[in-house]
């Protein structure tokens, strides 16, 4: 089995505490979207973590690997960065050349519709005008790098999803041997091992291309959604 993380880590510490070989013998990893690989100041949490800075914590002890995606190179800074998977994901390329339907699923969410036939609004066609003002808007994105790594994916650096055996020099980010050291408080201090450590952080190779090439393979996937 494998676990992500999107949110407090609660449930998950208190499960490793009552049955640790349950998640040494059977899970295959732990990936958690959480942190800040750097902190302006050091009491200065990202959110998920200050939901329980000690479930946190107890992450970097799980007795079965770890794969740390931190959703900020310096926290809270709305930028891309080498060690964090933030990027800013602009609406008119990612529903470029996406299905209508799957376009109206989006209209219903991002309208906060209050109609239960939500099905019905599969067939009914955004308003022209406002879907226009959803265009231009865009989304923070903190998570798709993990789903991808999750199922032995990657991402290229012109936003083509691969198997992770194939992407060779190609790569976008790769997942880095780490150690890390994080107290109850959230605080943590880290470094790169070049000693298998059972412990991972997400590193992207291509900081320029990497809002592009993550807008693309979300893309890819709404394309490839059936209607």
């Amino acid at each position: 089995m494998a676990i992500t993380i999107v949110g407090s880590a609660t449930d998950v510490a208190v499960a490793a505490r009552r049955e640790p070989e349950l998640f040494r013998n059977k899970c295959a990893g732990v990936y958690l979207n959480s942190g800040a690989t750097h902190q302006p100041r050091p009491e200065m949490l990202e959110h998920n973590v200050k939901l329980n800075p000690a479930a946190y914590a107890a992450m970097f002890d799980l007795p079965c690997p770890l794969y740390w995606f931190p959703c900020w190179n310096m926290c809270e800074d709305r930028i891309s960065g080498e060690w964090g998977t933030f990027y800013w994901m602009p609406h008119k390329s990612v529903f470029s050349g996406v299905e209508s339907q799957v376009l109206s699923y989006f209209w219903y969410m991002f309208s906060r519709s209050q109609d239960p036939r939500y099905l019905r609004m599969l067939k009914t066609p955004p308003p022209e005008e406002d879907w226009n003002k959803i265009l231009d808007g865009q989304r923070g994105m903190w998570s798709p790098a993990s789903f991808f790594v999750l199922a032995g994916l990657t991402v290229t650096k012109t936003g083509k999803i691969v198997p992770i055996a194939e992407a060779g020099g190609e790569a976008l980010f790769r997942m880095e041997h780490v150690k890390v050291l994080c107290e109850d408080n959230g605080r943590l201090t880290w470094e790169l091992s070049k000693e298998p450590t059972g412990r991972f952080v997400f590193h992207v190779l291509d900081v320029p291309g990497y809002p592009a090439a993550m807008t693309e393979a979300v893309r890819t996937l709404l394309r490839a959604l059936p209607t």
